[in-house]
């Protein structure tokens, strides 16, 4: 009897249970997480500059995306060679960072280790330009697709043509042979965000070689006679250089970056040298035509003799064409 009793009390129990479970409403898990997909493209068709630049100057061979949360610290990073990039974060407040054809960055922890990472001039070449890019979002939906543009870290500086226009008979019978045209004074790494002056400089106050780079080239053999022009378009690529006051003093200090153009007349060896104003990221100075009148200096880092030419140039954004000639 006392073996009835219990399993009646057993079964009691269990239909107010079942009788609770009826009434009881279970809520709904939301996801805390979302499915975020990065876009990554260049900010202009170069050539819409009318300057016939090359194609390579917006190619994306490798993308790295970081994503931060509200306290920078990095919640989330993908890696890979193309243009779009998918990853999982958490709902939120984030600091979207990209990083275009570069080594892929293992050390960052923190949006500070970002910023502050220093790029070598040598990273960039002719057909892979380093490029960043970053974005401020909030992540509520459960996918999430951002598109972002990235622009070039370096600056472009376009010489276009070269003009004999000896005004003395003397020189006008010799042509001038170009040796060289490159760019001194330029800044050797940059951070990727903010700017902090240069430790490293290269080509300081002249060439350090006549090897052909981003930022000299040496022709085999050229030559231009009186009353004719070398029409040829140079390119040249350096780091942004801000520098605002300049100095030619023999003892080295921050200055600004010149496109110099080296020749010979008469087997006398002299520089034609143009300074540049302060230079910014992601923009293209061109001199539209170099005319020489007068053999050159006898430094490349020395204007003061050539003081009197005319030079105005004009700062312009990557998407427009800067044009200036100078006479010397």
């Amino acid at each position: 009897m006392k073996t009835k009793t219990i399993i009646a009390a057993f079964a009691v129990s269990a239909a107010v249970f079942a009788g609770c479970l009826k009434n009881e409403t279970v809520p709904m898990e939301h996801p805390t997480t979302s499915k975020l997909t990065v876009n990554v493209s260049c900010d202009i068709d170069s050539k819409a500059a009318g300057i016939n630049a090359e194609d390579n100057e917006k190619k994306i061979n490798s993308v790295q995306v970081f994503v931060f949360s509200a306290d920078n610290k990095l919640e989330a990073e993908a890696y890979g060679t193309a243009p779009t990039l998918e990853m999982v974060t958490t709902k939120g407040e984030k600091t979207v960072k990209v990083l275009v054809n570069h080594k892929r960055l293992t050390t960052v922890t923190m949006l500070s280790d970002w910023t502050n990472y220093v790029a070598e001039l040598e990273v960039n070449k002719t057909n892979s330009f380093l490029m960043t890019g970053g974005e401020s979002i909030t992540v509520n939906d459960n996918k999430v697709n951002l598109s972002t543009v990235v622009t070039r870290q370096v600056t472009k500086v376009v010489l276009k043509k070269i003009t004999n226009n000896m005004a003395l008979t003397q020189y006008q019978g010799s042509p001038v042979k170009v040796v060289g045209i490159y760019l001194i004074n330029v800044v050797g790494h940059s951070p990727l965000q903010d700017w902090k002056a240069p430790t490293r400089w290269l080509n300081k106050g002249g060439r350090d070689s006549a090897e052909n780079s981003i930022y000299a080239e040496f022709p085999a053999s050229k030559t231009i006679s009186f009353g004719s022009a070398d029409s040829s378009e140079h390119y040249f690529y350096c780091l942004q250089n801000p520098t605002s006051s300049d100095s030619q003093a023999e003892t080295w200090c921050a200055r600004h970056t010149r496109l110099v153009l080296e020749a010979q007349i008469d087997g006398k060896t002299c520089y034609y040298p143009i300074t540049l104003p302060p230079l910014k990221p992601n923009h293209i100075y061109t001199i539209n035509n170099l005319t020489l009148t007068r053999p050159g200096t006898d430094s490349p880092d020395m204007t003061e003799p050539l003081s009197s030419m005319s030079f105005n140039l004009q700062v312009q954004p990557w998407s427009n064409e800067t044009v200036s000639d100078v006479t010397i």
